[in-house]
Order: structure tokens, then C-alpha cells, then sequence
């Protein structure tokens, strides 16, 4: 390992990231308190990226130690990856606490962690159940090895291997615990069926029904499973598999919606509120979701310029568009000023988000905590809205 900064340097950051966590009431506990403030996370993140537009810059820490510390010890992710179609990182500390109180962990039990990154969390699963008791795998072969390396000079020897996360790590299981640092569309049943009798699993949900969402789910006697969203908006990289295909890019999106033969034009019915950056649509995007699935959003301005996925403040109209048959919908203005939905493809998207929008505001505008997952012993997955038995469900 390379050279380190002189321990007194380490511990103000070691304290610095403690109190942060403090003041912004993220540590879960005394036990979880100390165990932050034992763990360097500088060790873990030697290198880091960081984005301007799609152009990564690579920082080492050796190079700048005083930028190294800063980043290592502040509340906030940190890309371990310079692929921009990967994006892995070292996850914001308050958000991995959040993912460690959900799963209620004891000492002795056996944990599963689904995505090793920079190792990291690894190592604060080690200080809490000790390092016999942590399995931890990776798909990229190379966050593994350096994962690994880190972990074993930093004095933990957990069980670190390469392999596909979507189906667990059977040779170890069953295990008491099961935590995901990638999203899924729906629950690996390799994951269900590692868990012990009264096993707890927590990921972060995306793609397929969701935009994002964080679940803790547990093992019922009847062999089900239920649990609710939590109230973090948990919005992670989603869990890759071999040989899987990344989703297309804005380009290809905008080749489909400019390529889709038969569209149709008509008024909204509602203004296109849906604002990525407005808190006050999330909601309304969770339920959209929900019913309207495999769908990306773009956005663009009055110009009519096209933005980035994510949505920048100056974009006023959305596109939606679905990798899953190539339906289309886009919102913009006619030559009278009127907001015009134009539609392709099989499905009418644009009718769909319409229809969410009124039920939305017909169920009092529900918030994702409203939501939850049941999974049934013969494996059908379920996610509904206020109660299981809701009419509100729809299978994932």
C-alpha cells in the first residue's frame, strides 16, 4: 500500500466524519458510532474520479493528501470507476448506515453483502459481526482483488469472491442477513432462498416498476416474505449480470422517438409536472412508475434543445420512452401556446402518465412510504399500495 498520512491527520478526519453523521442524526447507534470511527475510509478509496460532463479526472491521494482526507472523510460518494456506464463507488456513509439499521444487524450472524465496491462497507460489517461472519461479492474481478487487498491490510479477512450477485453466494449460505449496494427490479429468489428462517434482506429497488426505493424485507413463518420502502430514496447503480447489456444511451433514445412511425397528437389533459428535480413529484413519479414500467424520462427545453437523463432546471418538458416495445411519448407546445402530447409505438405512454396523474390525486397523493413488497412462498412478487390486499398491486 502506499504511503499514508501521519495518524493525527487521520484521526481529526476519522472525527470530522463522525461528527457529521452526528449532526445530521445518521448513526444508528452507539456501537454503529464507534465502529465509524474506527474504520480509515481513505484506505479504501487510494484513487477516486470525479465528472466534469462525461470526461472523468483521476485523483490519487498520495498526490493530494489533504484533498484525499477531505473527500475520504465528508459525507459523500465517491467513484471508485472512471466508466460512466458503471459509475461503482464508495457510498455516501450517512446512506450505508441508513442500508445497516434496516438490516438490524447482531453480533454472530452470518451477513451476505451484494456489491463490494471499494470494500469499504465490507470492513464496517466485519467490525460489527466479525470478519468470519462477512461474505462479500463483486461481478468486476478487479474491485474484488483491490477490495480483497485493502480489507486484508486493513486487518479484516472476510470471505471476498467474484461472482454474479443475482445469484447469491451459495457455498456460505444460509445467511442471517443479506444487503444489496445495487438496485434490482425485483428480488433474486437466489437471495430468498440463502436466508435463514427469520432472515432479513435490504436493497435498494430500481428499474422494471421503480425509479429508486430502499426495502427491508423479512422472512415470515409462512415462508413469505413483506416489508415496506423506507424513507430514504435510495437511488443506486442497478446490479449487473455477465454479459448483460447496458441500457441505451439519450442518443439512442432520440433515434427511437425521431425513427417510431404512426404517432398521434393530442392536448394534455394535465400540465407535465414531473420535474426530476421538483421533491413534489416524486411521488407521482414512484406511481407512474409503478403502473407505467420499464420507461426512461428525458427532457427538454422550450428550444426545443434536449437535456441529460437526469434533468437539468432549465428543461421544461419530458419524453418518456420504453426500451421494453419502443413506445414513445413527448410533451412540448403547439403554435397557440397549448401543452400537446405526441405518442408512438404500441403503447400510448403519454395516456398512461395521464391516467397515474388522476389517481394519484384520487389516493390523496401518496409518498413511496406508502408502498410495500410481498413475496409469496411459491415466489410471486408483489408490490402494492397502503396494505397487501390492496387493489392498488401490481406483480414485479
Amino acid at each position: 500500500m502506499s504511503a499514508q498520512p501521519d495518524q493525527a491527520r487521520i484521526q481529526e478526519g476519522l472525527q470530522r466524519l463522525v461528527s457529521q453523521l452526528e449532526a445530521s442524526s445518521a448513526l444508528p447507534s452507539p456501537e454503529w458510532k464507534a465502529i465509524v470511527g474506527r474504520v480509515q475510509r481513505h484506505r479504501f478509496v487510494p484513487r477516486w474520479y470525479e465528472w466534469d460532463g462525461d470526461e472523468p479526472t483521476e485523483h490519487l491521494g498520495v498526490d493530494d493528501v489533504e484533498r484525499w482526507l477531505a473527500r475520504s472523510y465528508a459525507d459523500d460518494v465517491m467513484a471508485i470507476d472512471p466508466r460512466p456506464e458503471h459509475r461503482s463507488s464508495s457510498s455516501q456513509p450517512s446512506m450505508m448506515l441508513a442500508f445497516l439499521a434496516a438490516l438490524d444487524l447482531r453480533p454472530g450472524d452470518k451477513v451476505l453483502e451484494i456489491g463490494t465496491g471499494s470494500g469499504y462497507n465490507a470492513a464496517l460489517l466485519c467490525e460489527r459481526v466479525g470478519s468470519h461472519d462477512v461474505t462479500t461479492i463483486d461481478i468486476e474481478p478487479h474491485l474484488v482483488r483491490d477490495a480483497a487487498q485493502r480489507l486484508a491490510e486493513c486487518g479484516y479477512q472476510p470471505t471476498v469472491v467474484c461472482a454474479d450477485g443475482a445469484q447469491g453466494y451459495a457455498s456460505r449460505a444460509p445467511y442471517d442477513r443479506i444487503i444489496a449496494t445495487c438496485s434490482v427490479p425485483r428480488i433474486p429468489e437466489a437471495w430468498l432462498d440463502q436466508l435463514t428462517a427469520d432472515g432479513v434482506l435490504v436493497t435498494p429497488l430500481g428499474g422494471g416498476r421503480f425509479e429508486y426505493g430502499l426495502i427491508r424485507l423479512q422472512r415470515c413463518s409462512d415462508g413469505s416474505f413483506q416489508g415496506r420502502l423506507r424513507v430514504e430514496g435510495a437511488n443506486f447503480m442497478r446490479l449487473r449480470r455477465p454479459g448483460q447489456r447496458m441500457p441505451p444511451d439519450e442518443e439512442a433514445a432520440r433515434s427511437l422517438i425521431e425513427g417510431v412511425q404512426g404517432s398521434s397528437t393530442r392536448l394534455c389533459r394535465v400540465p407535465p409536472l414531473l420535474s426530476y428535480v421538483s421533491r413534489a413529484t416524486w411521488g407521482l413519479r414512484f406511481m407512474i412508475n409503478a403502473v407505467v414500467q420499464d420507461v426512461a424520462w428525458l427532457w427538454r427545453g422550450p428550444d426545443p434543445e434536449w437535456g441529460s437523463w437526469d434533468g437539468e432546471r432549465r428543461r421544461e418538458f419530458p419524453a418518456v420512452v420504453s426500451w421494453l416495445d419502443r413506445s414513445w411519448a413527448i410533451v412540448s407546445r403547439n403554435d397557440r401556446g397549448e401543452l400537446i402530447a405526441t405518442q408512438g409505438g404500441s403503447r400510448r405512454l403519454w395516456d398512461l402518465v395521464e391516467a397515474c396523474a388522476e389517481e394519484y390525486a384520487k389516493q390523496g397523493e401518496p409518498t413511496h412510504l406508502r408502498y410495500g413488497i410481498t413475496i409469496t412462498p411459491d415466489r410471486r412478487q408483489w408490490l402494492w399500495l397502503d396494505h397487501p390486499g390492496s387493489e392498488h398491486r401490481w406483480e414485479l
